[in-house]
């Protein structure tokens, strides 16, 4: 029963149905698939962050090894209470960050006041993690465009609908551009291992390019 290699949520979520097909139990299945999903990571970036989804049930997201660390079964505990009401990752991400990582006090309180406590928003709510994106954003903009970010354009944001229309494999992606001040066309051709894959809204009205292995650098797209 060969795992795929990876780090991306298709990937996890492949690996996780595998190993239900395979009769293992949800909790052994999520186990083994965050396992995977990690040293895949750690094994492209060995001195890397682990991105939030992925962090140790300790809050950690450096390399570490491993060893029995009780406060998991409690992260385990959140992802399978998730699981079994339909709840997307990003519920399972906020509650994580409300369970106290140093310890046990979440482990008696029912998952359902961490869930109501993970959806309340106060007035005008803005994401504590808000600047930094802006800031990584705005440092990645002005590597790859060669001129400074002056400011910010507002587009209209899709709500990502529940189900997506799969058409295929994205082949390559063409793209206009200003860069160091001259207008710049590019072509990308994604090598076969990291296609994403091409969806459309199941009105037709949206498209998405869904997963794949690529980066977007100050050299554009780059295949993983």
């Amino acid at each position: 029963m060969p795992l795929k290699n990876g780090y991306s949520r298709k990937t996890f979520e492949d690996n996780y149905r595998e190993l239900r097909l395979a009769g293992k139990t949800h909790e052994q299945a999520l186990r083994v698939s965050y396992d995977k999903a990690r040293e895949s990571f750690f094994k492209r970036y060995p001195k890397g962050a682990l991105p939030q989804w992925l962090a140790y049930a300790d809050g950690g997201k450096l390399k570490k090894s491993r060893k029995n660390n009780p406060s998991e079964n409690v992260a385990l505990a959140m992802a399978d209470w998730c699981a079994k009401n339909n709840l997307p990752f990003d519920v399972y991400d906020k509650m994580s960050k409300l369970y106290d990582k140093n310890s046990t006090k979440w482990a008696g309180k029912p998952f359902i006041d961490l869930y109501e406590a993970s959806v309340k928003t106060g007035k005008n709510p803005v994401p504590p993690s808000k600047v930094v994106q802006e800031r990584n954003a705005k440092a990645l903009y002005e590597s790859f465009t060669g001129h400074r970010a002056t400011g910010k354009v507002s587009i209209d944001k899709p709500v990502m609908p529940d189900v997506l229309l799969a058409v295929g494999d994205v082949d390559g992606l063409l793209y206009t551009t200003v860069r160091d001040g001259k207008l710049e066309k590019y072509i990308h051709k994604f090598a076969k291992r990291s296609r994403p894959t091409f969806c459309v809204s199941h009105d037709g009205t949206q498209l998405y390019m869904i997963g794949g292995k690529y980066n977007f650098t100050e050299r554009g797209i780059e295949d993983r």
